[in-house]
């Protein structure tokens, strides 16, 4: 108990300094979507800092596990995340937003170590870990691949289509996160297009009890 704990306290003040760092980031770039930046800010830490199988040094690694972020306007806090972990050095932060960045508004493969994948267009997310998710089980391969949606892009049919197919496939290596933060560009998902029962949704398209 006391182990968890402190791993719990660990994490809580790695969010913290995620969250300092976003801040400022945000502040110095005049960047945008910070508040679905924040709101993955724990989610964030706990998957780079205690769940995710990464080398950093090695960001190549055979044996990784893979993280999509789907919900690509919120990268503040994952940028800062792939620098606290060591993917790239953190004086590359102040570099957000300028002309000929790899620090752009959404993220980019290919640019910064420990980017999988270009996000930004809602909706992909889940297709493409899912499909990432499928050759590793064909292969026999035990990488996991973690995919973050907003709430929002849950309007898009792709998403539920990416559900329903990976629960075919028996995906059991994919973990789909929803950061469920209830807003979107236009407003409350709730007057924009309504969720609920969302959980609900969830469990019957993945065939889950």
């Amino acid at each position: 108990m006391k182990a968890n704990k402190s791993k719990l306290k660990k994490l809580q003040l790695r969010a913290t300094d995620i969250r300092k760092d976003l801040l400022t980031l945000a502040y110095r770039s005049r960047a945008g979507h910070i508040g679905s930046s924040l709101s993955t800010v724990d989610i964030v830490a706990a998957l780079y800092f205690d769940v995710l199988k990464l080398d950093p040094k090695n960001p190549a690694w055979p044996h990784r596990d893979i993280f999509i972020l789907s919900k690509g306007h919120g990268c503040l806090g994952y940028y800062v995340a792939l620098a606290q972990k060591g993917f790239f050095p953190k004086a590359m932060l102040a570099d957000l937003f300028k002309d000929n960045t790899l620090i752009s508004a959404h993220p980019t493969i290919k640019t910064v170590a420990g980017i999988e994948f270009s996000t930004g267009s809602l909706g992909h997310g889940l297709s493409v870990a899912g499909g990432i998710a499928y050759g590793f089980k064909l292969a026999k391969k035990d990488n996991r691949v973690v995919v973050m949606l907003s709430d929002g892009e849950c309007d898009e049919g792709s998403t539920w289509e990416a559900v329903m197919s990976s629960a075919h496939l028996g995906l059991g290596n994919l973990v789909a996160i929803v950061d469920y933060n209830k807003k979107q560009a236009f407003g409350r998902t709730q007057d924009v297009m309504s969720l609920e029962p969302f959980a609900e949704k969830w469990r019957a398209l993945a065939g889950t009890p």
